[in-house]
């Protein structure tokens, strides 16, 4: 447990986690003390939310003059857009890390940090995207906006759970992530949850969907992601959190699509 006590503002711990989870400029115009990193992870799935809708909202404006395709690409792009496709990034890093780094823990870390994306990096981003454009083309473009909001919240509720179940892994001296990423308390905890929570009640709630699919297949994603990174890694990188976020993200959006 964390037993340091933060005395920034909560709009400067929440500005905090969007200038670490997006390449939106808000330290530009919020002034951010060291102190304000500390609780990222606490916020994640708030951007989420924001990422989420972005892209759920471009979805829907876009489907409404556009073939439905291109709505789906742009509403892709527009994420991708706000956050840098770190995550995406991340995903290609991880898997050329474990891939590069098979029976070494040390190497294996090296390449992700080192954001070293090969062809299997590549090959796993592009699985990744086909699935998630797949996914969201044979839903009804009103479920799939909601869909995306509430699973981009969802996904990071369940990958920062990683945090607190496993070391951080890092080789590098960046003073952002040694900072951000660390085990938060129970009201933190308690906090996490509603953020990523919610927004899945709005989807079960308006769709009408299995809630018990939709809530436990992200959660037995996360399970054996949590397990890969035990076995192979005894501990989680920034790559890792990312993989983990976008895999649970991508099985609720499959699971909706298949409801």
């Amino acid at each position: 447990m964390r037993v340091s006590i933060n005395t920034t503002a909560w709009y400067e711990r929440l500005c905090a986690s969007f200038a670490f989870f997006t390449r939106l400029p808000v330290g530009r115009f919020v002034p951010l003390p060291a102190q304000a990193w500390e609780t990222v992870v606490e916020h994640w799935p708030l951007v989420g939310c924001f990422t989420g809708a972005a892209a759920g909202l471009t979805l829907w404006f876009c489907a409404l003059v556009l073939p439905r395709p291109i709505a789906v690409l742009l509403a892709i792009g527009v994420r991708q857009l706000i956050t840098g496709a770190m995550h995406e990034n991340g995903l290609g890093a991880f898997v050329e890390g474990l891939a590069g780094g098979w029976g070494d823990r040390a190497r294996a870390v090296g390449i992700m940090s080192g954001r070293t994306i090969g062809l299997k990096g590549v090959s796993a981003i592009v699985v990744y995207e086909l699935l998630l454009i797949v996914g969201l083309l044979v839903m009804p473009v009103d479920v799939a906006t909601i869909a995306v909001f509430a699973g981009d919240a969802y996904s990071k509720l369940l990958a920062s759970q990683t945090v607190q179940m496993l070391p951080l892994l890092v080789s590098s001296d960046d003073y952002r992530l040694k900072t951000g990423l660390r085990k938060y308390d129970t009201r933190a905890g308690i906090s996490l949850f509603l953020q990523g929570f919610l927004p899945l009640l709005l989807l079960l709630w308006l769709t009408g969907l299995r809630w018990d699919l939709i809530v436990f297949v992200p959660c037995l994603t996360m399970y054996f992601t949590y397990l890969l990174l035990l076995r192979r890694l005894q501990g989680y990188t920034i790559e890792a959190l990312s993989t983990m976020s976008l895999l649970c993200e991508l099985a609720l959006l499959l699971t909706v699509a298949m409801c």
